[in-house]
């Protein structure tokens, strides 16, 4: 139950911003246009510099690191195998381009 508790300082700031927007939005204190800007902004480059920031400061044994490239490796060549196989027997699957 502890750790539920010790989340909310790090949840909480993101609350009171989901907040502030919401109503940011509802009184007309940003125009539309402002609001497509701040969402590709964040998509496009605030979220992403995050991810790559938390990711690149976890610690992380060699045993977790190969078993993510085993894992990541695996999945690109099933995909590739897919993709192979449509192309070469299109009418397996009639939904695929």
């Amino acid at each position: 139950m502890s750790a539920i508790f010790n989340t909310f300082p790090t949840i909480i700031p993101v609350i009171m911003v989901i907040i502030a927007g919401a109503l940011s939005k509802k009184y007309n204190l940003i125009k539309e246009q402002g609001i497509d800007g701040m969402r590709y902004f964040i998509t496009s480059i605030a979220l992403p510099a995050a991810l790559f920031k938390a990711i690149g400061s976890i610690k992380m044994s060699s045993d977790v690191i190969t078993s993510i490239g085993i894992i990541s490796s695996s999945i690109l060549l099933i995909m590739l195998i897919g993709f192979l196989l449509v192309k070469i027997f299109p009418s397996l699957n009639p939904m695929a381009p």
